[in-house]
């Protein structure tokens, strides 16, 4: 059941003067290494998912999207802001990727420096891995038991070169004739 805040017929009330509308959709196109922002307000967010991303300026639901050329593997980070402690749950293509984890407790707040709350473990995080390929990246919030449900968050993708099988082997061979060559040394 969705809270009742004084303020939320109001809210709705201006949103419904100005246009905005949890029922439109914002994609937005990934370019990697950049940092992406989203916001999750349930009472903004749709009736029928109010603790989804949505995007800040007109309350729409929003997604990422971007495609990792073949050759390539992606890094997606999905992680909380402004203040600690909110966790999301991340699709890809409508699979469930995971959960972000938690592995601190503060009251810390680090404002919109993402790189600071991904530096800070009371800040939930997510690392997953993606292959070449094309998606589109959704999240919810986990519910929060005190029931402010009120977050901001953001994402960063990098994209990598796969490692060749050659250089990877040419890699352990010289790892394992220096392991040699030390053992030898050593007797």
């Amino acid at each position: 059941m969705r809270p009742t805040h004084p303020c939320a017929a109001v809210v709705i009330a201006l949103a419904g003067i100005f246009g905005a509308s949890a029922s439109q959709a914002t994609v937005v196109a990934l370019a990697p290494g950049d940092w992406y922002d989203f916001n999750v307000d349930d009472l903004l967010g749709p009736p029928t998912s109010p603790l989804a991303w949505i995007d800040y300026n007109d309350n729409s639901l929003l997604s990422f999207s971007f495609t990792i050329g073949a050759g390539s593997f992606g890094v997606l980070t999905v992680v909380d802001a402004v203040t600690a402690g909110d966790r999301f749950s991340v699709t890809a293509n409508g699979a469930s990727l995971g959960t972000t984890t938690l592995t601190g407790t503060s009251t810390a707040n680090v404002g919109y420096n993402y790189a600071a709350a991904l530096a800070n473990p009371a800040f939930s995080r997510g690392l997953y891995t993606l292959p070449a390929g094309s998606y589109t990246i959704t999240g919810a919030m986990l519910p929060n038991p005190d029931g402010f449900n009120i977050t901001q968050g953001g994402l960063r993708l990098d994209v990598s070169p796969v490692p060749e099988a050659s250089s990877t082997a040419l890699w352990l061979l010289g790892l394992s004739a220096l392991a040699s060559w030390a053992q030898r040394r050593r007797a």
